[in-house]
């Protein structure tokens, strides 16, 4: 096992390095046949706005492909430290009987390790999107909005992962199909749920006040048959440097 981890370790390091290189170091240019057309950058940009989207887009795209092993290496983490059975053993002191309290001091030990070794790469994202003018919300919105969705988070794992474990306890052969059968109505569910609970949680919606574009959006909206009948906005200009709607049937 410690070679495992040696030899991931090695892996994340030589990934790291090739994705630096090939990001950075290499040459990226735009394909001949879109030169001088209208997706060629430098026909809209400056050549200072150009280097200053480059060099953003690079390093974001970084963050993203070193996040992705980094996830991995957290669970590995979890596992090979012993953190798992600890927080089991946690959970199982502070309440012997119930499995619901167990499931959820569980739940969010792990989920508070896992953000709190996620949180220096995200934290560097927020800050490069501060830097280059993408993002303008405070440090204290952010890390807000970071808390909001933790506790979203925990309420929406804990008692699925209550219901795994529940499932497995009652049905050692077949939990599996009984949790993906209950996991489809659920899923469904959710793509109700969240745009009028979990999304008003992190922004203010309001009707759409200029009536002209609600009618345009709306129709458009009929000519590919989503039933629409109001639309809201929300005003992200506190957070980045663009304004966002939302077009829903289910709120009037």
């Amino acid at each position: 096992m410690k070679k495992f981890y040696i030899g991931f370790t090695i892996f994340l390091l030589i990934y790291g390095v090739l994705m630096y290189l090939y990001l950075f170091q290499s040459q990226q240019d735009l394909p001949q046949a879109y030169v001088g057309g209208p997706a060629d950058p430098t026909s809209f940009m400056s050549v200072e706005q150009l280097h200053t989207a480059t060099i953003f887009s690079r390093i974001k795209d970084f963050l993203f492909f070193i996040g992705v092993p980094w996830e991995w290496a957290i669970y590995l983490i979890i596992l090979g430290l012993g953190f798992s059975t600890s927080f089991y053993m946690i959970a199982n002191k502070l309440s012997k009987r119930s499995l619901l309290v167990q499931t959820s001091i569980y739940v969010f030990l792990l989920s508070l390790l896992i953000a709190l070794l996620q949180f220096p790469i995200q934290y560097y994202s927020y800050k490069i999107s501060r830097e280059y003018g993408i993002s303008i919300q405070p440090f204290e919105q952010w890390i807000w909005d970071k808390g909001k969705s933790f506790f979203v988070d925990l309420v929406l794992t804990v008692p699925m992962v209550w219901l795994l474990y529940t499932l497995i306890r009652k049905s050692p052969k077949k939990w599996w199909f009984w949790f993906w059968l209950i996991s489809i109505p659920i899923t469904i569910l959710m793509f109700f749920v969240q745009p009028v609970i979990i999304d008003p949680i992190f922004n203010d919606f309001q009707t759409l006040q200029d009536q002209k574009l609600k009618e345009d959006i709306i129709a458009i909206a009929k000519k590919a048959d989503i039933p629409a009948n109001q639309v809201f906005q929300v005003n992200m200009s506190k957070k980045n440097n663009g304004n966002e709607c939302l077009c829903n049937r289910n709120r009037v």
